[in-house]
Order: C-alpha cells, then structure tokens, then sequence
C-alpha cells in the first residue's frame, strides 16, 4: 500500500495517523521502550505499554510528547519513524504529513514537531493547529461568518 499523503495526531496518549481516501489507519498509544545500554528499540505503541512493570532495569519505557508537545525529539522521532513505517507495506515510503499541533505552542514547538517528522523520513511537513484541523474534520464554515465552538479533549491537553 502506498500511502504518500498522511495526517497524523501525535498526542500525549495515542498517536493516530491518517491517510487520505482511506481513513485512519493506525491509533497505537505514543510510547516507546528501548534498551538504555546499547540504545536499541525492544518495542512502540500497544508492545511497548504491555511491558510496563515488567522490564529490567536497562529497559526504560518513555512517552515522547508532554502535554501535546515533544520533550524528546530524537525518542520522538524514533518513534514517530517505527509507527509510519507500520502503515507502509514498501521500505522506505517518504510521505507527505499534516500534523496537529495543540493551539498554545510556541514556535520553536512547532519545529520540534516539525523536525521529528522529518526525521521519521517524511518528504514534506505541514503543521496544523488542532482545533483548524477539527473544524476543517467536522466541516464546519471556517471562512464564513458563523461562529463554531469546538472542543478539543486529548490526554495532554484540552
């Protein structure tokens, strides 16, 4: 399956990617174990929250994104290349990704979320702010002058 044009949630709790004309494809909790000595992935999503309290000491399990922000970028972006790479059949698929970002982050979040996507090897970025993408989900007229509330309840952040 080639999938080239993604939207992808990376939240606190879940990530859930998208792609265009099928609908979601994925929806894996947004953790990652790996191996503290020699640095190498033991798990991602499902696998990974199945270890918790049943690791060894050199195993740490680790959440990437802190109330909908990334608090490491290369663990993030670790992880964030593991779940893309579950969603293409072909190696190596360089997709083109929309990303939802809360709407309080700081530029230099935004790049962080930007910087992780490309390092997972997307070929082209967009970040969007959750609560416009939603609006745009949900058709609602976003260039019309009725008003529209929408509310947005992720594990980080709402």
């Amino acid at each position: 399956m080639f999938l080239n044009d993604l939207g992808i949630d990376f939240g606190t709790a879940n990530t859930l990617i998208y792609a265009r004309g099928i609908g979601i494809i994925l929806n894996e909790p947004s953790v990652i174990a790996f191996n503290n000595e020699t640095g190498r992935l033991k798990a991602i999503g499902k696998e990974a929250i199945e270890m918790i309290g049943r690791t060894p000491r050199n195993v740490s399990i680790t959440q990437p994104i802190n109330r909908g922000v990334i608090s490491d970028i290369h663990v993030a972006g670790d992880l964030l290349k593991m779940l893309i790479r579950r969603c293409h059949r072909i190696p190596f698929v360089r997709s083109r990704i929309v990303m939802g970002v809360p709407d309080n982050t700081t530029q230099v979040e935004r790049y962080a979320m930007m910087e992780a996507a490309h390092y997972a090897g997307a070929s082209k970025v967009h970040v969007v702010r959750e609560t416009a993408a939603a609006a745009i989900g949900a058709e609602l007229p976003i260039h019309g002058p009725q008003a529209s509330m929408i509310v947005d309840i992720g594990a980080g952040t709402t």
